[in-house]
């Protein structure tokens, strides 16, 4: 393991075929499940990336994990005719959040959807509502009366709500197998990731 001390620094790699069952374990572990990356990984739309921290020792450990969507059925969402490219599965093992790695790791699938895919615009989603779960990931609850937890953080980072809330995201909560948590949809424009870098 990289000492945090060590001033580690975060980069990313494609995801290379060998790197599937780490994407498997990463979605387990942030309890998002694995259906989506089944129907996902092999879609030439869909580009997976993992997020490594490197030491100045040379060590490298992998930590966390992205997508870019290219081509979506929402063309506002994710098209190349629009120019937008939409940012999925943002994830940063438990044990390294809170450090910076995760606004590190948002920089990195901007900057690559601008340089590297030419957006215009990059969106992204987000549970709406703050949601409780339980210890082992299956049940929980969805509070409409407070905005989901990441939703300030993105909007830290430029993200600007564009269109309406909507059920989105499968997860069971009390007994309910086929309940859809609500999702919010942000973007950014390319202008403001150019005026960061």
């Amino acid at each position: 393991m990289i000492d945090k001390h060590s001033r580690p620094r975060l980069s990313y790699r494609v995801a290379r075929p060998e790197d599937y069952p780490l994407l498997v374990q990463l979605r387990v572990e942030c309890n998002w499940g694995v259906p989506d990356l089944e129907r996902g990984w092999t879609n030439p739309n869909r580009v997976y990336c993992v997020f490594e921290l490197a030491s100045e020792e040379g060590e490298s450990e992998d930590v966390g994990m992205g997508c870019w969507v290219l081509e979506e059925d929402e063309p506002d969402v994710a098209s190349r005719q629009t120019k937008s490219v939409h940012i999925a599965a943002l994830f940063i093992r438990h044990k390294y959040q809170g450090q910076g790695f995760g606004s590190k790791a948002i920089q990195i699938l901007e900057s690559v959807a601008v340089d590297k895919y030419d957006a215009q615009w990059v969106t992204l989603d987000t549970t709406a509502y703050h949601c409780e779960f339980s210890p082992d990931g299956l049940t929980g609850t969805e509070d409409f009366s407070r905005p989901g937890k990441n939703v300030a953080w993105y909007n830290k980072n430029g993200y600007v709500k564009f269109k309406e809330n909507r059920p989105a995201y499968l997860h069971p909560l009390f007994g309910r197998p086929d309940y859809l948590l609500t999702a919010i949809y942000l973007r950014k424009p390319a202008s403001a990731v150019k005026s960061r870098n």
